[in-house]
């Protein structure tokens, strides 16, 4: 499991700065907002999230944590693709692809291996050098994309909780 996002909605306060004391239809009130924004937010971060093979976007998903004065939710990744996370997000720099230096390529007996994309040639090497990657920013883009719906759904539940 990767993290992507973490939000936390603390406990509401009364006029004078205290902790108003929780009553069950406030936690509710936090508790299924903060879930249906986090549905949303799911759907969001899978429509900008890259896609290869669509393993990535399908290990997304969500967890809210509730707790006496606030309720976090989580976004991660979890899954065979997780690990990709922070590849995607911070990029990599260039480096080389050995297949473990001259013993280990005589022990194993075969070289790396893949397919040109654009002649569909096979092609074999004892290493590689990879150009790097540049960092996909799209989690900047599915945060863009969610603030206004969390400005809204907040604003509406802190509207709630002062007629409660």
């Amino acid at each position: 499991m990767a993290q992507l996002l973490k939000v936390e909605v603390r406990g509401y306060r009364d006029v004078q700065g205290r902790y108003i004391r929780r009553t069950e239809e406030l936690r509710r009130a936090r508790r299924d907002t903060l879930r249906g924004l986090a549905r949303s937010g799911v759907r969001t971060i899978r429509h900008y999230a890259p896609e290869d093979t669509g393993e990535f976007k399908s290990g997304i998903r969500f967890r809210t944590t509730d707790r006496e004065n606030s309720t976090t939710i989580t976004f991660y990744v979890s899954g065979s693709h997780a690990w990709l996370v922070d590849i995607l997000t911070g990029g990599t720099r260039p480096h080389e692809i050995p297949t473990g230096g001259a013993a280990a390529q005589l022990a194993k007996g075969y070289p790396l291996h893949w397919v040109d994309r654009q002649t569909g040639e096979h092609r074999f090497a004892w290493s590689v050098w990879h150009p790097g990657t540049q960092p996909d920013p799209f989690m900047a883009l599915a945060m863009d994309a969610m603030s206004p719906e969390f400005a809204q759904a907040l604003g509406r539940t802190a509207h709630r909780v002062v007629w409660l």
